[in-house]
């Protein structure tokens, strides 16, 4: 039997607030090359200002993502290729993806 992780409605609460802490990091403690992580949208792939979020509009989990930055070394773009790799594959396989 095969298990996936299913964001809980606790979760997706917090997530405002990882966020908020993720632009606070990018903007006082990136290095100079820039962000080591980004919010992207999950259809487009182009990064998202998260404070966009400000004009009402909620930052949906199921709707973005996230990838390596401009800052991000070597170990850590290899870790969201592979995230990014688990992804298409589970896409790949999903019975929606197929319709």
């Amino acid at each position: 039997m095969r298990y996936e992780y299913r964001l809980t409605a606790k979760g997706s609460e917090l997530m405002p607030v990882l966020v908020t802490l993720m632009i606070w990091g990018n903007r006082w403690a990136a290095p100079a090359s820039g962000p080591t992580t980004l919010l992207v949208d999950r259809a487009t792939g182009q990064p998202i200002d998260p404070r966009l979020s400000l004009t009402g509009a909620p930052l949906v989990p199921a709707d973005i993502r996230l990838a390596a930055g401009p800052g991000a070394g070597a170990e850590t773009r290899a870790a969201f290729a592979l995230m990014r790799q688990a992804t298409d594959v589970k896409q790949a396989a999903s019975p929606r993806s197929r319709a």
